[in-house]
């Protein structure tokens, strides 16, 4: 294959940014221009820093002083993104929306203010880690073979410490979810089921911090699927008989084995073993979920029941 026919992977990168962030509008067309510049300068060392990614001081100057801008919100660098991705999502029957917690750890940076304590107790040595960054939530839409599509909300913030002590004097319990750090599920929630496409069945799949009886409420209240890890062996009622969650469902016949492959383990970047096939069986029921009457709760958005699904798979 001769040059002129040959696409490096630079000029995708730079196509992509291009035509991704096409609708980008900050109100100054010199602030566009050079976010669009920033973008291809950074996508070509992601893992750099800005000064290490910037091929001159003029380059990393501009980045820093784009970053720095008023007018230069981060509303709107993930808004054209999100149409697109809404574009892309339309071409789809079913994806699932994947909300995860990542928290950046900017502790070896000590001259940058506004961050929050992201640590928690060093159980060996009995004493707290000061550990300093920022928190980011993100619900990332994929389709069902794997494919990102895109993000549809992230949200970025710093922990109040202040905030933080004032509610560990009253008990969680007596505490509205607003309120609550938690409540990242719900919003993330709220926000991409009113950026799908209607036609579209979306999926929010969550890990167990999610398992709130609120959230339950809120996708139910939406009419949106959901599938989120229990972290809590909830009160349930089945054919008016009452139960416990984890019990109820353990003791369900098998109603179906799934065959996956295993990657090995690894212990220092070397493979331990060769991969293998499990089997794991599968059990669900429909059951409906008791709140917990001792809970501040909206109780118009959450009933004192939900029915859901329960799904437990095993090895």
């Amino acid at each position: 294959m001769n040059n002129k026919s040959e696409i490096s992977s630079s000029d995708i990168e730079q196509h992509w940014i291009k035509t991704e962030f096409a609708g980008i509008e900050f109100g100054d067309r010199r602030l566009n221009m050079r976010f669009q510049k920033t973008a291809e300068i950074l996508s070509e060392q992601p893992l750099s820093s800005i000064n290490q990614a910037c091929h001159n001081w003029a380059e990393t100057k501009g980045a820093y002083r784009l970053f720095g801008n008023d007018k230069v919100e981060p509303k709107e660098i993930l808004l054209p993104h999100q149409l697109k991705t809404k574009l892309r999502i339309q071409e789809q029957s079913r994806i699932l929306v994947i909300q995860d917690t990542s928290f950046i750890n900017y502790t070896t940076h000590p001259s940058v203010s506004g961050l929050g304590s992201i640590g928690n107790v060093n159980k060996k040595k009995e004493t707290k880690l000061d550990t300093l960054g920022l928190v980011m939530h993100t619900a990332l839409a994929v389709s069902t073979e794997g494919l990102s599509l895109g993000i549809l909300d992230q949200e970025i913030w710093a922990r109040d410490e202040k905030k933080a002590s004032r509610k560990q004097k009253v008990s969680r319990q007596r505490v509205p979810v607003e309120e609550k750090e938690s409540y990242k599920w719900l919003r993330a929630l709220m926000r991409t089921v009113d950026l799908l496409p209607a036609e579209v069945q979306a999926v929010t799949v969550c890990d167990r911090e999610s398992d709130m009886y609120e959230f339950i409420g809120k996708a139910e209240a939406l009419k949106t699927q959901y599938l989120i890890r229990s972290s809590w062996n909830r009160s349930i009622q089945v054919e008016h008989e009452d139960y416990y969650l984890w019990d109820y469902v353990s003791d369900l016949p098998c109603m179906g084995t799934v065959e996956i492959e295993v990657e090995p383990k690894r212990v220092r970047k070397q493979k331990l073993e060769q991969n293998r096939i499990a089997k794991l069986e599968v059990r669900f029921a429909r059951v409906e979920l008791r709140r917990n009457e001792k809970k501040k709760v909206n109780r118009k958005e959450c009933p004192r029941s939900l029915s859901s699904y329960v799904v437990l798979v095993t090895c």
